[in-house]
């Protein structure tokens, strides 16, 4: 099926996707649209009916010729003439059949979409499609994505930074450890999206799934549709109805809505650490970057806001992936027109991921700035460690005694480790600690557990996952 470029242009589009994203990047355009477009759907559709004829050509029931004139039909249609049959008959699928029947012979006429029903078509023509754009588009863009975290996190493995909890400083960590951590989470995402794609199911069954039609012609129902589905690379659905079991579909754009969580998460977490008062992130901005309309001093971190604000857009998608999991009897039509906006949450997680992927690349990271912050914090939160090492020491109530010296500290604007030192009865109890505990009282910035080593073996844990990945993906040629 030939390639059409849309008539109209990205602004007079209605969709926010459209116009904001897929119509200003015409690079990106063309890695998406020959799968999660309508002319994509189009073209995976024709390749299911090719793949019938196909099938029906090996079985003996029509001649090779048929189906080598099927192929060449489907090389053929264009999708305004699709369109145009649909606004006529006013069936989707059907206007697709009659517009390759037109272009073979009185011969093969008959055999076009023989033994098949629209939801073969369409469910297979899904599951094809959204696999091959998780294949070749998506997951190489949550790869890039995980590199550039798993890069940066080394290289922040050892800058200190204060953790915090509820928004109030709790204990030492690195910032490479805090991106190693977001790492993690993206990494067992990307196996659940890569995993969830290859079992998206099709179906050959017929109206109600029961192979009614084809059972006519076959003994052997059941292999002629994996016959048919395997030159798609498809598995065939265990048990269908007139459409494939609901939750291949539902697993997926779980699996797709799951990682775009991840992808908000890193954002909104980077967006709250370029705050002002922080100030230890920033975006990489230009020399004609402008932040505001009328605050000329404005650096906004907006492409961390961008990416949360499209998660805020797709996440509640999945309710409606949800109620699709119903389905009167073998098949109603209410899931028919809302099933189509999954292609919108898998464009907009890969617009998202590839936005976030190259802000977090040129990110500035102020090491200084996070060690101001940490300085301000360092006067209170050796409260952990000094609690733990009273208790240890056989102090009867190690946690309310640093409890109350830390309030104490804070009314009067001083250190709480001198506090500790000072009391008698404490400083008793910490002279018979060995120096390395000692040291982590009087400098927390000691206290920062396995932060540095294990960001740098999770890290490396995570660079051999996604060399498999990508060794399984360059295996995988466009089917």
């Amino acid at each position: 099926m030939a390639a059409v470029t849309h008539p109209y242009q990205a602004s007079a589009m209605i969709g926010v996707l459209d116009h904001r994203y897929y119509g200003r990047d015409p690079a990106a355009a063309a890695r998406i649209a020959p799968y999660l477009s309508e002319d994509g759907f189009f073209q995976a559709m024709l390749k299911v009916e090719v793949a019938l004829a196909e099938g029906l050509a090996a079985r003996g029931l029509c001649e090779r010729s048929v189906a080598d004139e099927v192929r060449a039909a489907a090389a053929q249609v264009q999708p305004a003439e699709v369109h145009a049959e649909q606004e006529r008959i006013r069936h989707p699928v059907m206007s697709l059949v009659n517009c390759l029947k037109r272009r073979v012979c009185d011969t093969a006429r008959p055999f076009v979409h023989l033994t098949a029903t629209t939801n073969d078509i369409v469910c297979s023509a899904d599951a094809y499609r959204y696999r091959e754009f998780t294949r070749h588009v998506l997951l190489p863009c949550l790869i890039e994505l995980q590199s550039t975290l798993l890069r940066r996190a080394v290289e922040e493995r050892d800058t200190l930074q204060i953790g915090r909890t509820h928004g109030q400083y709790a204990e030492p960590i690195t910032f490479g450890w805090s991106l190693a951590h977001f790492a993690s989470r993206l990494g067992r995402a990307i196996r659940q999206v890569h995993a969830a794609a290859e079992d998206l199911r099709g179906k050959m069954a017929g109206a109600v799934g029961a192979y009614n039609a084809s059972s006519l012609f076959f003994d052997d129902p059941l292999s002629f549709e994996r016959e048919v589905l395997a030159r798609l690379g498809l598995k065939p659905s265990p048990l269908p109805t007139q459409i494939v079991e609901a939750e291949y579909l539902v697993d997926y754009t779980h699996a797709l809505v799951s990682a775009f969580g991840i992808v908000a998460n890193i954002a909104d977490d980077m967006r709250n650490l370029h705050r002002s008062e922080l100030g230890e992130v920033e975006e990489h901005f230009t020399a004609d970057h402008v932040g505001s309309s009328t605050m000329p001093h404005k650096r906004n971190p907006s492409r961390f806001e961008a990416v949360k604000s499209l998660w805020k857009v797709f996440m509640p998608r999945m309710a409606t992936v949800y109620m699709d999991q119903v389905s009167e009897h073998q098949r109603d039509l209410t899931n028919f027109e809302s099933t189509f906006f999954v292609a919108e949450v898998a464009a907009g997680l890969y617009f998202a991921a590839d936005l976030l992927g190259k802000t977090m690349a040129t990110m500035v990271v102020r090491r200084d700035l996070m060690r101001r912050n940490f300085d301000d914090a360092a006067g209170a939160i050796v409260a952990e460690p000094a609690q733990l090492l009273l208790s240890v020491s056989g102090h009867r109530d190690g946690h309310e005694t640093v409890r109350r010296l830390s309030r104490q500290a804070l009314a009067e604007g001083r250190n709480l480790a001198d506090l500790l030192f000072a009391d008698p009865t404490i400083a008793e109890r910490l002279r018979g600690l060995d120096e390395r505990r000692l040291a982590i009282l009087r400098d927390p910035s000691h206290y920062t557990g396995i932060c540095s080593p294990r960001t740098a073996e999770l890290c490396a844990e995570l660079e051999r996952d996604l060399a498999r990945l990508k060794s399984t993906l360059a295996d995988t040629q466009p089917h």
